[in-house]
């Protein structure tokens, strides 16, 4: 027995082993980055100046020259010439198209100067001198002895050379910025010669450097929170290197220094300049100690360690090298090669003396996994700042591991324990890209987007070396170091919008942003258990905040985010997570602390603060349009069930007189319990609402009301077993219970309270009342099977529903942007929570032929309406402001691009639903001579009508052309769509063989038919009937996705007299499938401004026919074996229907809106 709980808890520990990477154990606390030495050229008096009167004085240029001139311009210098000969230009114009020149000559030659012995360019003649600069010397301010000899050495090699490029002069003052600690100013000023300069820099030294950090990024299992604190020694030698530690703890601090304690890890690191051009070697070494609560264990708790004892230790000792191969203000490429030397392990301890085995015998110690190998990584990491957008960069990370060799696993413990990863190597190879890209917008927002990937060549990896899927800057959703897989991928994308906050006398940056991050991986050669592709993704928000409470040289960031995760890794159900980060940053020189500069961050003291009023954009009544989509956070119906009757057991004496469950527990184990499928849907509709601005504030009260697909659908299945006594055989009962739960609209009505970030752009929370209807069904099917009772005993099913209008609340918030003149575009989440409720299920029957003896279980089923929203909406605000009000154009319909979102109902123009069965095997007919297998088609055949009517709304974007009054175009619109209709028949007949009636059979088919999503691609072809109002008809392809499901209830009854004992099983036939086919309409549009219109349209549409096919089974057994009848069932429906929309649209020119992306 020992030998079993010894191997039980090792097989506990190595699962959880195997859901946690170490490697992220590393202390979270970073040492506040190095700051790059910023550069400028003050120009003397020699440079371009345009002289007074410039704009008013003429000249007509007839030549153009350039003395001095660099050969490496010599296209700017042409097209300098050919701008201005020949040309009457005033002087002024000649400047600006010199200072343009000069600029050029600027960033490619820094000490270049451009200047007009002539300045007034008489007689239209353009003569300018390139003076080429050069270095005369140094001047350091603000350094030690031993940092200015560094800062020297390093700069030294500007001294004296000529035709000095851009990136020979960033390259030398960025590594200034290398040298540990140090940053500043460099300016080059006019020395006392007339091509001279004096290379001043002004340095700032932060011989101390530090972070302390509180995050919950951690599972559950190790906190989840964790401390941590950095510390770093710059330059204390005068070689310009660092000595760096970190440590990091669970909240249980005071087991640290025992090394029990959940989570702790330490670090040193140390990193040496080689030379003045940037080479550096370093090394470092990392110990990270985990005990996270395991798994259950049998052992009693005073061996257990308190309960903690599975515990991971993993090492990482590296010497790296690296060296920057381009330095520029605009690019950076720097690359690195490290050796590194890994031993990750995972032990049980200490257990009792003879409960553990190895290949040494009985110790109180044992190694469930252990990794030991060597790696050498090459890697190569760089920054681009885009040239053709102005506040854009792009940055990029490319790292190659190879597994040089250590130990290798097995299965056999003979031999040790094996590795963390079955069938892994510790020679590999591992590839990691990384991609980010920041894109600024207007208003002042912010566009991120990030890509990480790896991949193992089709080889199983080590857990360390594994891809760890969660992160910061991955699917952030999950415990850091819970998603890991061989190869995978993770794309992430974020908008945020900066601002500055004033409090306290201080300017404070506040970042909020929303995002949604996905990621798919595959674990290679996966162990039993564990899936081969994962998948996760999270959608959330959050804000980050850049404070300074505690004054220069500290700073404080606070970030929070929350967030929806979704995945399909077994046994973890899907929630919120929410991420939280605090750190307190320092940089500075405790023996000079007058000389610590302001924080790089940009928080700094602020200035007195700007009253100005906001103006009154938002003042008054608005109206709109919206749609999204929603998912739905509690998607799980649970039932239960309780004996009503138990008459099969009473009789045959089973209920406790076996060690199998009795008949009834084992029907009442199927039912009981849950079943969990993520739900959702799209869903759209408008909203009315009014603002009350007060300055910078904003009040108001809004309604809206959509239509909505919420659908979520799951089944619920088991097998339980049940006996009789005396039998040592089992009968086993097979439950499927089909849950379908909805919200068909949904409403609310509630306060907004908001903040203008900027005159155009609102921050808002809001909350208030939500109502809907919702509705909620269930069908559940048994059947029995076994050698006992199994053929006898027939299970007709039982079905429930809810249908109502419910109320409840809701909260969330959003922002707003006012991007055109009383036009805004809003982005919105809410929570809503409409309640929960139960409802009954009719009695689940198990029955006994032909005795009717009957066991009879109660069934109850209960579920909770709630959703979490994401969602767009396009609003209108009545009233022009006054200035522009005389100015407006009047609106006509121009050629150009358009977009906006629609809301409308859709009618079912083919209901009926029809049912046919036909037998697909009879040798139970066969055998009996009965009529059995047609009759019981027969009873399964019919029509029925499922009105498939409801809401749909969604957006649409397409291009006019505009001919004199005809008006040609295309669109194309994608809607959520609410139409659902539901429908049911009853059919009985009884059955013969030879003329004598053996029974009855009846089949009770409930059809729901559902129209989940609508699109369409049309052409539109109109007239303008005025300047302002078309009438067009518009025709084309049409699109959607559709669900047919039939859900088949069958019982046969034989009588008494017969022999047999049949039984019937019943199903669920379901279709849900996508379909094209064809629309055609009309309609008007009104354009009552100049850039927005308003139309009310007419569809018809065909998505042709679709099927569901289930089945109804009757058998028996006897001695001379088991006979059966089988029919198909099909249900089959046409989906074409009505569509009477109104829609809301936007007209634009992209060209001029990318300019003003590009500006």
């Amino acid at each position: 027995m020992a030998a079993v709980v010894a191997g039980t808890t090792q097989f506990a520990a190595r699962a959880e082993a195997q859901a946690f990477n170490p490697t992220v154990l590393a202390p979270a606390a970073k040492l506040p980055p190095a700051r790059e030495v910023r550069t400028t050229v003050a120009r003397d008096r020699r440079a371009l100046q345009a002289p007074a009167g410039a704009e008013n004085k003429f000249v007509t240029v007839r030549s153009v020259s350039i003395n001095g001139a660099f050969p490496e311009l010599a296209e700017k210098n042409a097209a300098f010439a050919q701008k201005l000969e020949g040309k009457r230009l005033s002087v002024a114009e000649i400047y600006q198209a010199a200072f343009e020149l000069q600029a050029a000559y600027t960033k490619a030659f820094p000490l270049s100067t451009l200047s007009a012995p002539r300045p007034e360019f008489d007689g239209g003649v353009v003569h300018l001198v390139v003076t080429d600069g050069v270095i005369e010397d140094i001047e350091i301010n603000g350094a030690s002895e031993s940092t200015a000899q560094l800062v020297r050495a390093r700069l030294e090699p500007l001294v004296g050379h000529r035709h000095l490029t851009g990136a020979e002069y960033e390259r030398r003052t960025i590594l200034v910025g290398m040298i540990a600690g140090v940053s500043g100013v460099a300016t080059a000023k006019p020395g006392a010669n007339d091509e001279g300069y004096v290379l001043a820099i002004a340095v700032s030294e932060n011989r101390v450097t530090g972070a302390s950090v509180v995050t919950n990024r951690l599972p559950k299992d190790f906190g989840p929170w964790e401390f941590a604190q950095a510390l770093a020694v710059n330059n204390a030698l005068g070689m310009g290197e660092q000595f760096s530690g970190a440590v990091s703890s669970s909240p249980d601090v005071d087991r640290y220094f025992d090394g029990t304690a959940k989570s702790q890890a330490y670090s040193f690191d140390v990193a040496v300049p080689v030379g003045i051009d940037g080479l550096a070697v370093g090394g470092g070494y990392l110990a990270a100690r985990s005990r996270a609560t395991p798994l259950f264990s049998p052992l009693p708790a005073d061996l257990l360690n308190a309960g903690e004892r599975s515990t991971g230790m993993f090492d990482r000792a590296n010497v790296k090298l690296g060296y920057p191969i381009i330095l520029r203000t605009d690019l950076t490429l720097r690359t690195q090669i490290s050796l590194e030397h890994i031993n990750n392990r995972n032990r049980y301890e200490p257990l009792p003396l003879g409960l553990a085995f190895t290949s040494l015998g009985l110790l109180p110690v044992n190694d469930v996994s252990r990794d030991r190998y060597t790696v050498t990584r090459l890697g190569a990491e760089g920054s681009y700042r885009l040239p053709w957008l102005e506040n854009a960069t792009a940055s990029g990370l490319i790292l190659y591991g190879l597994g040089l060799g250590g130990r290798v696993g097995s299965l056999d413990y003979a031999f040790g324990p094996p590795l963390s990863r079955l069938y892994a190597s510790p020679v590999f190879n591992r590839l990691n890209l990384k991609g980010r890209l920041d894109i600024g917008l207007p208003e002042q927002f912010f566009f991120s987007a990030i890509g990480r990937m790896q991949t193992s060549f089709g080889k199983p990896l080590m857990l360390p070396e594994n891809f760890i899927m969660d992160g910061a800057e991955a699917v952030s959703g999950f415990a850091s170091g819970t998603l890991n897989v061989d190869r995978g991928v993770t794309a992430r994308a974020e908008l945020t919008r900066p601002v500055t906050l004033q409090f306290l006398g201080f300017n404070h940056i506040v970042a909020p942003y929303i995002f949604g991050a996905w990621g798919s991986g595959v674990v290679e050669n996966r162990p039993p258990g564990l899936f081969r592709n994962l998948w996760a993704e999270t959608f959330g928000g959050g804000i980050r905040t850049d404070t300074n409470f505690t004054d220069t040289p500290y700073g404080e960031s606070l970030a929070i985010e929350f967030g929806r995760d979704f995945s399909n890794i077994p046994f973890r159900e899907t929630g919120y997570r929410t991420n939280v980060s605090y750190a307190m940053r320092f940089a500075g020189n405790p023996l000079n602390p007058d000389a610590t500069p302001t924080s790089r961050t940009g928080v700094f003291k602020s200035g007195p603060p700007d009253d100005a009023p906001a103006p009154a954009f938002w003042q008054g009544f608005y109206a709109g349009l919206n749609a999204g989509y929603t998912w739905d956070p509690r998607p799980a119906i649970a039932t239960s069930a309780w004996p009503a009757s138990t008459a099969i057991d009473d009789v045959l004496m089973v209920a406790g007189a076996t060690p199998f469950p009795a008949y009834w527990e084992a029907s009442a184990r199927g039912v009981n319990g849950q079943s969990l499928s993520a739900g959702g849907g799209f869903f759209g509709g408008g909203q009315l609402g009014y603002n009350l601005q007060l300055n910078r504030f904003v009040l108001g009260l809004e309604t809206d009301m959509q239509g909505a697909n919420t659908r979520t659908r799951h089944v619920l299945q088991s097998y339980n077993p049940a006996g009789i006594l005396g039998s040592y055989f089992v009968d086993y009962a097979g439950t499927s219970i089909y849950h379908t739960k909805s919200v068909d609209w949904l409403g609310t009505t509630r306060g907004r309270a908001g903040y203008l970030v900027t005159p155009t752009f609102l921050a808002y929370a809001t909350g208030g009342v939500a109502y809907g209807g919702a509705r909620a069904s269930s069908v559940a099917l048994q059947g029995w099977g076994g050698p006992i009772l199994g053929s006898i005993l027939q299970a007709p099913g039982g079905s429930g529903q809810y249908s109502g209008t419910r109320a409840g609340w809701t909260l969330g918030a959003g922002l707003e942007w006012m991007f055109a003149p009383n036009v805004s575009l809003k982005a919105e989440y809410l929570h809503y929570d409409l309640g929960s409720t139960n409802y009954g299920i009719s009695p689940l029957a198990t029955v006994v032929q032909p005795d009717n003896l009957s066991n009879v279980l109660g069934v109850n089923a209960y579920t909770q309406f709630r959703g979490d929203i994401g969602r767009m909406g396009l609003n209108y605000h009545f009233g022009a402001k006054p200035a522009e009000a005389a100015s407006t154009p009047p609106a006509t319909f121009t050629s150009g691009f358009y977009a906006g979102l629609n809301v409308g109902y859709g009618w079912d123009a083919s209901p009926a639903v029809s049912s046919s069965a036909a037998p697909m095997a009879n040798t139970l007919d066969q055998a009996f001579a009965s009529n059995l297998g047609s009759i019981a088609a027969l009873t399964a055949t019919g029509s029925v009508k499922a009105n498939a009517n409801g809401a749909l709304g969604g957006g649409q974007a397409g291009y006019n052309y505009v001919l004199d009054r005809y008006v040609a175009g295309v669109e194309l619109d994608m809607q959520g769509a609410s139409q659902q209709g539901q429908g049911g028949f009853t059919a009985a007949a009884p059955f013969t063989s030879g003329g004598t009636s053996l029974g009855a059979t009846g089949t009770s088919v409930a059809i729901e038919k559902t129209l989940d999503w609508f699109g369409t691609a049309r052409a539109r072809a109109g007239y303008l009937v005025t300047p302002s109002i078309l009438a067009f008809a518009s025709g084309g392809f049409a699109y959607g996705g559709m669900t047919l499901q039939n859900r088949i209830a069958h019982t046969t009854d034989v009588l008494p007299f017969f022999g047999a004992l049949y039984q019937s099983t019943s199903s669920v036939g379901h279709a849900s499938t996508a379909r094209i086919g064809w629309t055609l309409g009309g309609g008007f549009e009104w354009k009552f401004a100049p850039e927005m219109s308003l139309k009310a349209e007419y569809l018809y549409y065909d998505l042709g026919r679709a099927g569901a096919t289930g089945s109804i089974v009757d058998s028996t057994s006897t001695g001379a074996g088991a006979f059966l009848n089988i029919a198909g069932v099909t249900s089959s429906t046409r989906f074409n229907g009505q569509i009477a929309r109104v829609g809301f649209n936007y007209h634009f020119d992209p060209t001029a809106a990318l300019q003003l992306i590009v500006k």
